[in-house]
């Protein structure tokens, strides 16, 4: 397993077993996924599979779930299941069970803080110049 899988492995299985937010972290957020294809994380590696059927997948779960707009402000319909989401994204016809899971745990809010927080604190803080008096 190449090094940066498994500390990415190692820190989301920290974050649900010490975190008491098990549950939490394990949602999916739709505002994120709505604004993903603008996001520095479209063109990641990791997101390659979902980019070819990004705007079919967007129509279903805007079908089910309201637009961008419509999630932004409530959290009942903002936050859905990765389950849910795996379910969704099944219902396109060239996609397996399997890309449809993977899929869904890339929009989870554990991985999104592992990638805005974590990856940004570790790989772009320590190229900042700090300055003393």
């Amino acid at each position: 397993m190449p090094l940066e899988r498994y500390n990415r492995q190692k820190y989301l299985e920290i974050v649900r077993q010490y975190s008491d937010k098990k549950n939490f972290y394990r949602k999916v957020d739709l505002l994120f996924f709505f604004l993903w294809k603008g996001s520095g994380l479209a063109e990641s590696p990791r997101f390659r599979h979902i980019r070819k059927h990004y705007a079919q997948l967007r129509r279903i779960v805007e079908e089910r779930h309201g637009t961008e707009d419509d999630v932004r402000f409530d959290c009942e319909k903002r936050y859905i299941s990765q389950l849910r989401l795996t379910n969704l994204s099944s219902r396109l016809p060239t996609w397996s069970r399997e890309d449809s899971t993977r899929s869904a745990s890339l929009f989870s809010l554990v991985e999104i803080l592992y990638r805005y927080a974590r990856c940004y604190a570790v790989h772009e803080v320590g190229k900042c110049t700090v300055r003393t008096a």
